[in-house]
């Protein structure tokens, strides 16, 4: 008895939650293809013909690979970044390369020999990842097959994978040309993001972190409210604030360098990055955008953090060290375009925070302001923020907008 396509794809749309409909006739150009997913449509085409002739470990297969990258396009927190960010991008044997842009696939044709884009193809994360999926779930459910279907998964796992670096020097190609056939100039060519509040939730540890230092050395504590209202201007600061009224400067020291010990070994303990956001930087990398972070959290946290939650996201990370202004002064961001080579009238500011609409007029920059960080629309009315990104979509449009 055959294995149940049908049911086997219904079953996992429904377990995984996709919104995805399943075709037996492959679209124009995967003529050759068992199978394909359509994330613009929301189809997962597997070949009927294929299926009537295939044994059912090798249908299992494929439809499990289709089945992950339908995963990787809709559940895209179920994958890692490296994942996420290479899903965007079907490289072709010929050269021919596709980019996925918002709803619509942007098209270029890359010189070089069938045998490294083959190479390309098999080495992107999204296929090692479908491909290890597959292996996986096929061989749970047909066990008696694991070897016939482990020797089908070696055909298209690469005994040596491409460099990481050299699939980015890729895709990187694959956004010039891509750049190259637009027309119009962009009106930025770089976005600074502030940290805190904008791009990571870091709130709880900050929280987390003061509290630890305040009952430390016998002070109360304070609520995540009281905290989300106290940063904004750097550690120093909200560590003044956080301490009682009349604290002396040197207790105040104390209180900052047990912070410093503390949040050093728990600054990853409850942040993570705001929905949507790993997408956002590597959609604005792909439009060809150079991305920078300025904050006024410690240095050492501003690199540990931006390494950790998005790796290789930005060109420069720049926090609190001596020498160097505090924001709202402009020295960071001019730092960052002194650093990247930038001109400041095609450079943007982003930030959640009136602190952040001080630090890009002073710089005399534009300033976009993103509505789901630690300051809400009313506190923020009376400093008169010029353009304010409801979603990560929303601050996609703003960013990538010609002129």
């Amino acid at each position: 008895m055959r294995y149940d396509i049908e049911g086997s794809f219904a079953a996992f749309v429904r377990e995984s939650g996709l919104d995805v409909r399943l075709s037996h006739k492959l679209p124009a150009g995967y003529e050759d293809a068992f199978g394909t997913f359509d994330p613009i449509t929301k189809t997962l085409y597997m070949d009927g013909a294929f299926l009537a002739d295939a044994a059912d470990y090798e249908a299992l297969y494929y439809l499990f690979h289709e089945l992950r990258h339908a995963v990787q396009y809709q559940r895209p927190e179920l994958v890692d970044e490296d994942v996420r960010q290479s899903a965007r991008y079907a490289i072709g044997y010929d050269g021919t390369c596709c980019r996925l842009d918002g709803d619509r696939w942007s098209k270029c044709r890359l010189a070089g020999d069938e045998g490294y884009f083959t190479l390309a193809y098999q080495s992107q994360p999204h296929e090692l990842d479908a491909n290890r999926f597959a292996l996986e779930r096929a061989s749970a459910l047909l066990p008696e097959k694991a070897e016939l279907i482990a020797a089908l998964a070696e055909r298209w796992l690469p005994k040596e994978p491409m460099d990481p670096a050299e699939i980015q020097a890729l895709y990187r190609r694959v956004d010039a040309a891509i750049a190259a056939r637009s027309s119009g100039a962009r009106r930025y060519d770089l976005a600074v993001f502030d940290l805190d509040g904008t791009i990571l939730y870091t709130l709880e540890d900050l929280k987390n972190s003061l509290n630890y230092a305040l009952s430390s050395h016998g002070h109360p504590e304070r609520t995540l409210e009281e905290v989300r209202r106290f940063v904004g201007n750097g550690v120093r600061k909200l560590v003044e604030r956080g301490a009682p009224a009349g604290t002396e400067p040197d207790e105040l020291d104390r209180l900052y360098e047990t912070f410093h010990v503390h949040y050093k070994q728990h600054d990853l303990d409850n942040t993570r990055p705001y929905a949507g956001i790993g997408e956002l930087l590597g959609r604005l990398r792909a439009a060809g955008l150079r991305l920078a972070v300025v904050s006024n959290k410690v240095d050492y946290g501003v690199k540990d953090l931006c390494g950790r939650f998005f790796p290789g996201a930005f060109d420069v990370a720049i926090g609190e060290r001596p020498g160097v202004g505090k924001k709202p002064a402009p020295d960071m961001v001019n730092e960052a375009l002194a650093q990247i080579g930038a001109a400041r009238e095609r450079a943007v500011y982003i930030g959640d925070s009136e602190v952040d609409i001080q630090t890009a007029r002073n710089a005399g920059m534009d300033e976009i302001i993103v509505a789901w960080g630690f300051r809400t629309a009313e506190e923020l009315a009376p400093y008169g923020p010029k353009r304010v990104a409801a979603d990560p979509e929303a601050l996609y449009r703003m960013l990538t907008e010609r002129l």
